[in-house]
Parts: C-alpha cells; sequence; structure tokens
C-alpha cells in the first residue's frame, strides 16, 4: 500500500507541474484554430460569446463559427442563443449588411479587431452584425424584416486560455484522494494490498 501511495504522489506531483506553455493564450499565427471571448454590451443591450476560426496568417483569422447569447432589452429581445454565423463574405441575406467575418488581433483595421465589414450571425429571425470603427469603437447593428436599428458602443475581445493544466491537476488530486481513503480503508479492515 506505501507504494501505491507512494506512485499516487509521484503522479499527482508530475502533473501538477505541467509546463505552463499548454496555459498561454491562444495567439494569432500559432495555432490552427483559434478561439475567443468576446463581449458587447450598451445601454439596454449585451452580447457575449466565443468565436472559432482558423488562422489565415498576417494577424488574421476567418471566423467559421459563433456561439452565444444575445439580448437587446430596447427592441424587447429576451435573452437568446445565437443560432449560427452566416458564412463567407458579401451582402447578408436580407440585404441590409455587408459582412467579411475576418478578426485582426494585430489592431490591423485602424486599431480595431473588425474591419468595416465585421462578422454577420443570426439570433432567431434577427441578423446581427459587429463591425469596427477604429479604436475600440463598435457599431453593433441588427435586423429583421426590413426594420434595423444600430448601436455605437465598445467590445472587449480576448483570447481563450486552455484548461489542460487545470484540469490536470483535478485528476492528480482526485487520484491522491482517492489513494487516500484506500490507505485508510485498508488501515481500519486490515486489508492488505501485496502484488
Amino acid at each position: 500500500m506505501k507504494k501505491f501511495s507512494i506512485a499516487l504522489l509521484a503522479l499527482a506531483t508530475a502533473i501538477a507541474f505541467i509546463p505552463a506553455a499548454m496555459a498561454s493564450p491562444v495567439t494569432m499565427g500559432t495555432l490552427d484554430d483559434p478561439t475567443y471571448n468576446f463581449s458587447f454590451s450598451g445601454t439596454g443591450i449585451s452580447i457575449s460569446g466565443v468565436f472559432n476560426g482558423i488562422d489565415i496568417g498576417g494577424g488574421a483569422m476567418e471566423i467559421t463559427s459563433v456561439t452565444g447569447s444575445f439580448t437587446d432589452a430596447n427592441q424587447g429581445i429576451a435573452t437568446q442563443p445565437i443560432t449560427g454565423l452566416i458564412p463567407g463574405a458579401g451582402t447578408s441575406p436580407d440585404g441590409r449588411w455587408s459582412f467579411d467575418n475576418f478578426i485582426s488581433t494585430s489592431g490591423g483595421y485602424s486599431g480595431s479587431v473588425f474591419d468595416s465589414n465585421g462578422v454577420l450571425f443570426n439570433v432567431g429571425d434577427y441578423e446581427i452584425n459587429i463591425w469596427g470603427n477604429g479604436g475600440n469603437s463598435y457599431t453593433l447593428g441588427e435586423s429583421t424584416g426590413g426594420n434595423y436599428v444600430e448601436y455605437n458602443e465598445t467590445m472587449t475581445l480576448d483570447s481563450s486560455l486552455t484548461p489542460e493544466p487545470s484540469s490536470l491537476f483535478l485528476l492528480g488530486t482526485g487520484l491522491l484522494g482517492l489513494a487516500l481513503i484506500l490507505f485508510r480503508k485498508s488501515k481500519t479492515s486490515g486489508l492488505v494490498l501485496h502484488s
């Protein structure tokens, strides 16, 4: 039992000291599938979620999917899930917005993450377009059935962290706890564990 406990302790210790490189933020130009968290809020409006994409080089990413939620109390829209990205580039299905679904984390669009075309996705029957105005200023436009509204606000976009070290640490501490329970049970029951 002592050898078993020592082996589990060694495993937990090894897992706890996984190199910190696994926890570094996703950065443009280094991964094939970057992920970015985003949030956009203003008076009565809130949207947040995750952009997934493909690194296309030069500090740019083509967005391939989006998940999250959207609320616009001004228009009477209760919190709803983002239902999908409108793929490609061009003009929105209702003809209101132009879009290209690109992100620049190098500030290549006059300091904005999005260019003036931005990203287009659906929330139920609504088309939502977010585009950059330069710096940290963005416009969110929403349209449905020919009606539209625009909000000029600030938005935050940050790279997500890879959670592997935390998960592995939890696994290691769980194994350590299991070894402790087994050790205590063997002491009280007189159970002898031999190989």
